[in-house]
This record gives C-alpha cells, structure tokens and sequence, in this order.
C-alpha cells in the first residue's frame, strides 16, 4: 500500500513507496577496510550508487563494489551505500549502514616505520604500557569521537581500568610522531 505525505511548503504529494529499497547483504572486511553489497534488482550499475562515510552529511559516487574504506575511522552507522536521485529516481533510496566499526591499526603504523613506537597489551584489561614516545599525550576516544581520557604519559603505564568493554580509538602524539590505532578493552 503506498503511503502519501503532504508537504505543504512544496504543494505537492510524496509518494514514500517511490524511494528505492536499499541494497542489500552489506558484507564487511574491517581487515581488508572494505564494504561490499548486493545490488537492488531494479538498480544493477553501480553508477546508481553513492555512499557516505560520515553518516549521510555528504556522499560519493561508488566506482567499485566492495568499497575500499582505507584508513579512514569509522563508527557503526558512519558507513552508507544507497541509490541516487537521478532523473528516473525523484528521491535518493533508504540506505544500507554498516554494522562494524571500521579502523586500520596496520594502516596508521606504516607511517611511523621508522619509530621504535610500542603500544602493549592490545587487548587490555586494566593497563595499557607505551614505550618509544617521549613527552606523550594519549587521547583514547569512543568510536563517536568522544574524548574519554587525556593523559600525558609522565609515565609509560596508562590506566584504563575506567573504560568499559569495548573498542577505542587510541591517539599518541609525541615530540616527533603521532600514531592512531585501535584499542581493544576486555
């Protein structure tokens, strides 16, 4: 049954059931930092597609299914793939989200080779050690981006016994380099 709304600003009628259904079967490699999907039926060439990768403030065009996702930090709900308005399609589709956060550990410490940077243990329960930063500042964020701790590291043993289970962004700044990564909380 198609569903109608009124939009008075606009005279004129929106029919909800002319948006596109959203593609489907989000397959999701946070190693690889891919997304792939299945294609909605009606819509098959992936130059229908956009995504976003902040939540649906602006999108892209998709080139490639899986999406490659690079290095970029991304919380659950971050990630969207849905067809575009074209002249076919008066109103963009629902979109598919991602279910995982995204975020490359790997990816970030490739820039600082040539530190002797050492981040340990990852998981952690109670304390985490870093060693190789001198005059560290260690931000440990939420996947939302919310400052959860702020430290500067006098000494190497962080305590993050006030965190709860989860996954963490984990920032080290020191005189010469900075890394992000993943922090795991058991």
């Amino acid at each position: 049954m198609a569903r109608s709304v009124s939009v008075a600003s606009f005279s004129s009628t929106i029919n909800l059931s002319a948006r596109p259904t959203a593609p489907t079967n989000a397959v999701e490699n946070t190693t690889a930092n891919t997304f792939g999907f299945t294609v909605n039926p009606l819509y098959p060439d992936l130059s229908a597609y956009e995504f976003s990768t902040n939540g649906g403030t602006t999108y892209q065009p998709v080139t490639t299914n899986p999406i490659a996702i690079g290095s970029k930090l991304l919380a659950i709900g971050d990630l969207l793939v849905r067809v575009k308005a074209m002249p076919s399609v008066s109103f963009a589709g629902l979109p598919l989200l991602n279910v995982n956060a995204y975020n490359n550990l790997a990816t970030a410490l490739k820039h600082t080779e040539t530190s002797n940077l050492v981040i340990y243990p990852n998981p952690a329960n109670d304390f985490i050690t870093i060693s190789g930063a001198r005059n560290a500042r260690i931000v440990i964020s939420d996947l939302k981006g919310r400052m959860l701790l702020n430290v500067e590291a006098g000494s190497n043993q962080i305590d993050i016994r006030s965190l709860a289970k989860g996954i963490y962004v984990l920032k080290v700044q020191s005189e010469d380099k900075q890394v992000v990564g993943k922090l795991v909380k058991e």
